[in-house]
């Protein structure tokens, strides 16, 4: 079945001439707003210990070795965040950025288009480390010499457009202008280009990670057989499909939640065990280490700890709103053609939980490769995914956000401040949906986007 025919498919589902089927509630949290954390519906009373512990590893922070602390010291040399949770508040996606502000839940990828790292800062912009000088905010030279300096401030900027829709109404879009401000060890590579990656919410995890494999194989339309503009790709990952982060680089959660403690806290583990220094960062080089016997500094169980906490993150529920609206919403959703790409409901595989196994879930996602155009283009591309190419990211607690009144932080480096917002920056594969909606009236795009808010 391509990935096309599993969005009709569910969107008949929810569509029948019987009314509004339910979605499922696998995996919701029934709640309108959390302040830390909740586990998943289906999570057995026996392993909520597991995901509390590996809580406080993603909450609490971590230090500078040597500590008596030992079980939580190694962080950076180098780093963007001390605690997984600083990025993502209470499992959420991160803040967006502030104008020429410090930025804590965006991160800037460094590569050039042959995508080869910088040769100085590697292939990830580390805006902290762990000197007296950074610690207190003071400048780079004001502690002590032997001491690391962050390897720059990253900076945005926001640049505002104006979309008119066909009825005359507007809206203020904005896209990120980033630099990177004080430099601590030199220039970048005149052949760097730099990349925004936004935080994305940690809800859900456990269950995208269980639909099959062969699942994403046969819903990926790479060739537009079914000629409907929209061509869903995977990205393979060795001989199997990625599915996690803005570009689909890993496979399963072990792989992101390594990658993620590696890359932005600077912690070593069995997936990545050498440290974040490039070869030119000798005061990085030269900093002890918070490793244990086995050489890491996350080692295999407290970094299992950690995917056990990701793999059971519940999606928190919202409040629906007016339920007619939401109902004419929901079926614009479909006709519009947001469906094609936010798949409503996935299936989990054979699992030896019974709870979680071949059960539908309502993600509103397909986990695939989209090109959606220039707008949204990266500056080059990565692991596989061209520069335009995005997955698909779900849809579900994005009321959340919605709710708070604040920049909802959408799209891969959170320059959506509204759902509204993220569907118009879509092109490419994504144009005609995007079209289609503007097209509709006033009404029907609010009932729409209230819709969106309700999942």
């Amino acid at each position: 079945m391509s990935g096309r025919a599993v969005g009709a498919f569910a969107g008949l589902w929810m569509l029948c001439a019987c009314g509004r089927q339910p979605l499922p509630d696998l995996g919701r949290v029934a709640t309108v707003t959390i302040e830390a954390p909740a586990p998943a519906n289906y999570l057995p009373d026996d392993a909520r210990p597991a995901f509390y512990a590996g809580l406080a590893l993603v909450k609490q922070p971590w230090v500078k070795a040597p500590s008596i602390t030992d079980a939580r010291d190694g962080l950076g040399p180098l780093f963007n965040a001390a605690s997984c949770l600083a990025c993502h508040p209470r499992g959420g996606r991160g803040a967006p950025a502030q104008e020429d502000e410090d930025v804590t839940a965006t991160v800037a990828r460094l590569a050039s288009r042959s995508l080869e790292p910088d040769p100085v800062y590697g292939d990830q912009l580390q805006t902290r480390s762990i000197s007296l000088a950074d610690s207190l905010g003071l400048p780079p030279d004001a502690g002590p010499a032997d001491e690391p300096p962050p390897e720059g401030k990253l900076r945005i900027a926001w640049r505002e457009e104006t979309f008119t829709y066909p009825d005359g109404a507007t809206v203020r879009l904005r896209r990120p202008d980033a630099r990177v401000e004080a430099l601590g060890w030199g220039e970048l590579d005149a052949a760097t280009l730099l990349s925004l990656r936004h935080a994305p919410p940690l809800w859900g995890l456990g269950l995208l990670s269980r639909v099959p494999d062969e699942a994403l194989l046969r819903a990926a339309d790479p060739d537009d057989a079914n000629g409907d503009g929209v061509s869903g790709r995977v990205a393979m990952r060795g001989d199997r499909p990625g599915r996690f982060g803005w570009k689909s680089l890993q496979v399963d959660l072990r792989g992101q939640v390594a990658s993620a403690a590696h890359a932005d806290l600077g912690l070593t583990n069995p997936l990545y065990p050498m440290t974040g220094c490039t070869a030119a960062q000798h005061r990085c080089l030269t900093q002890p280490s918070g490793a244990d016997a086995d050489g890491f500094e996350l080692p295999e169980s407290l970094l299992l700890s950690m995917v056990d906490f990701n793999d059971a993150v519940g999606v928190p529920l919202v409040a629906a709103g007016d339920e007619g609206e939401v109902l004419r919403g929901e079926a614009r959703f479909s006709e519009v053609g947001c469906d094609a790409c936010h798949t409503p409901v996935l299936r989990t595989g054979v699992d030896v939980a019974p709870a979680l196994s071949e059960q539908d879930f309502a993600p509103f996602t397909d986990l695939l490769l989209h090109d959606l155009g220039p707008g949204l283009a990266d500056a080059r591309g990565e692991g596989g995914a061209l520069a335009g190419e995005w997955r698909t990211p779900p849809l579900w607690g994005i009321g959340v956000n919605m709710a708070l009144g604040k920049p909802a932080g959408l799209l891969h480096d959170g320059r959506a401040r509204t759902a509204e917002e993220a569907v118009l920056w879509h092109g490419g594969e994504a144009a005609a949906a995007r079209d289609r909606f503007a097209r509709l009236s006033a009404a029907e795009r609010a009932a729409l986007l209230s819709f969106v808010g309700s999942l």
